[in-house]
């Protein structure tokens, strides 16, 4: 099942932010727990903001965070995913699927001028991508990075 997420799932939210800063390229950034949970926070607290959840048998196995804002150069405003991660023995069901499409639902709503996704972690990229290309989006770019 795919909701609206609330304070009460910070914590669960949390956890699997973890799992995925542990899984993913940023595992050599040092992870900030009380900085992402005041992210969250302001998410669920603004009309601007999107937080949801993936749950199996009560329990919160994924989950999805976006934000809606101003472009910087046009008069538009754009939505981005933040972040959107399922538990590893959870994967290849369809939650991944629901929390994007949940995602592009509530940002089509709000009436954004651009949807963007991305797929920054190099976890699954190519089963990712098809999943985004599948829910109607276009790879438009490539990302690099430099650092650690």
């Amino acid at each position: 099942m795919i909701r609206p997420a609330t304070h009460d799932d910070i914590t669960a939210i949390l956890q699997l932010s973890a799992a995925m800063h542990n899984e993913s390229r940023y595992r050599t950034l040092p992870y900030n727990a009380d900085k992402f949970a005041a992210v969250l926070q302001q998410l669920l607290d603004s009309p601007q903001g999107m937080v949801a959840v993936a749950e199996r048998e009560g329990r919160v196995i994924g989950a999805i965070a976006a934000v809606i804002t101003e472009h910087y150069f046009a008069d538009a405003t754009i939505s981005y995913e933040l972040g959107l991660y399922i538990e590893k023995p959870q994967r290849g069901g369809l939650a991944g699927y629901r929390l994007a499409k949940a995602y592009i639902d509530w940002a089509r709503s709000r009436g954004v001028d651009q949807i963007d996704m991305g797929i920054t972690t190099d976890i699954n990229e190519s089963r990712t991508a098809s999943l985004y290309t599948r829910l109607g989006l276009n790879r438009v770019g490539t990302v690099f990075s430099g650092g650690q």
